[in-house]
């Protein structure tokens, strides 16, 4: 694996992680405000409070996830320079 492509490929995978992690809390704020009007929930917009709270963590750690194969890719690449 040549130089130029092992970086392009870690910068593209953090790019990715770094977008999934931003739509995941923007789509968490969206169902916030969407909620937070109403005092007594009923059951189905607990449900929907839920899904946007596991949104938020889901896309935090698939975000994370993105990141660290990023800094793989860079430290087999780092690996494959020193042979």
């Amino acid at each position: 694996m040549n130089k130029n492509y092992a970086e392009k490929m870690t910068y593209i995978v953090r790019i990715i992680g770094v977008i999934v992690m931003v739509i995941g809390i923007a789509i968490a704020f969206v169902i916030n405000i969407k909620y937070q009007n109403r005092y007594e929930l009923d059951a189905l917009s607990e449900v929907n409070y839920g899904i946007g709270i596991a949104t938020v963590f889901f896309s935090i750690v698939l975000g994370t996830l993105f990141i660290f194969i990023g800094e793989i890719f860079k430290f087999f690449n780092v690996q494959n320079d020193n042979k």
